[in-house]
């Protein structure tokens, strides 16, 4: 159980401890693992903080169907950029240095990384 301990803590301490702020915070690619840990961790702390009025209604939330899209959104932009990444490195490797940076230049241009909220 210690293991969870900052997982257990962002649950307390964050003021909204949804599930796409908890992928993003523990850094995790794995839609299946990343939903069923932030679920199990917040079924532990209603067992302890039951009256806790903020994770009555996460769990309310979820058992909706609430958060699903964000879900969906963070785990599809997430593989969009690995396979972006994956695909400028492809190019820098095929061209020379020289060419791999302007191209690399013109693809930055084109799309630029957001630094904006994330969902």
């Amino acid at each position: 159980m210690t293991t969870f301990t900052p997982h257990i803590d962002f649950f307390i301490s964050e003021e909204k401890p949804t599930s796409v702020v908890f992928f993003q915070k523990f850094n995790y690619t794995s839609k299946k693992l990343g939903h069923s840990e932030w679920y199990n961790i917040l079924q532990m702390c209603l067992k302890v903080h039951n009256d806790n009025p903020k994770l009555v209604e996460l769990k309310q939330k979820c058992k909706n169907g609430h958060y699903t899209k964000a879900i969906d959104d963070y785990f599809n932009l997430l593989m969009s950029s690995h396979l972006l990444e994956k695909e400028k490195a492809s190019v820098d490797k095929i061209l020379t240095d020289k060419t791999g940076k302007a191209i690399r230049k013109h693809i930055t241009k084109l799309f630029p990384e957001e630094k904006g909220d994330q969902k």
